[in-house]
């Protein structure tokens, strides 16, 4: 979210598809895969309301999206599951180093 706050030189930019405004084409395209509406649907939500109100709706929108990995991050992440951890990190060691000897 550091990106976001670094941002604020668009807060009275429109929230336009453009890739002449790499930042906010980018952010756009995170949006857009992160909720399926389309950049037109996206424009037409934060319409006459400028890249302020689209950076809270963008943080909403990516916090949902984490709450997911942040909690299945957190299950694994007990002590109870270190051994199966262990397991697939030194699986994953063994893998990468028969590719290195191929």
């Amino acid at each position: 979210m550091g990106e976001l706050s670094k941002m604020t030189q668009f807060k009275d930019k429109e929230v336009k598809f453009n890739k002449e405004q790499p930042e906010i084409y980018n952010f756009i395209n995170i949006y857009s895969s992160l909720t399926g509406k389309s950049s037109e649907e996206i424009e037409l939500t934060f319409e006459d309301q400028g890249f302020g109100k689209f950076k809270l709706g963008f943080a909403e929108v990516f916090a949902k999206a984490l709450k997911p990995i942040q909690k299945k991050f957190y299950e694994l992440a007990q002590p109870k599951n270190e051994e199966f951890i262990n397991q697939i990190l030194c699986n994953g060691m063994k893998k990468r180093q028969q590719l290195r000897k191929e």
